[in-house]
């Protein structure tokens, strides 16, 4: 399992596509509605969009990861960095935050290799 990490727009879809010759039917795009599974696409897209429905469901998100990971080696998954910054005012964006954080910290630990993406540059983490 390999993660990317970085902020909205910041170019890890074009980094992982280059990287691993990866084409748009290699990607899963996550959607907030859906709990979390493991596509047969090679890579996932917008994990916080996962973390943000299990917020607003009030639901573990590191716990709804935690028995996909088997099935998650192998993948590459690619989030949406939200936990920097100034922290929201806002009770449910804080949820969402602090859900993303700790799912994250689960996928950072089992994976092979964590990249962060910035400005298109890609810097490997583990």
């Amino acid at each position: 399992m390999i993660l990317y990490l970085g902020g909205a727009y910041q170019g890890k879809c074009q980094a992982v596509a280059k990287a691993f010759q990866l084409t748009e039917k290699d990607f899963y795009r996550c959607r907030e509605a859906e709990r979390p599974f493991v596509p047969a696409e090679r890579c996932l897209c917008g994990l916080h969009l996962w973390a943000l429905g299990a917020a607003e469901r009030e639901e573990d998100f590191a716990a709804l990861l935690s028995p996909l990971l088997p099935e998650m080696k192998g993948k590459i998954l690619l989030c949406d960095d939200i936990t920097g910054g100034i922290v929201p005012m806002d009770p449910m964006e804080r949820r969402w935050r602090e859900e993303l954080g700790r799912g994250v910290q689960l996928l950072a630990a089992e994976s092979d290799e964590v990249w962060q993406v910035f400005a298109g540059l890609s810097i490997r983490l583990k």
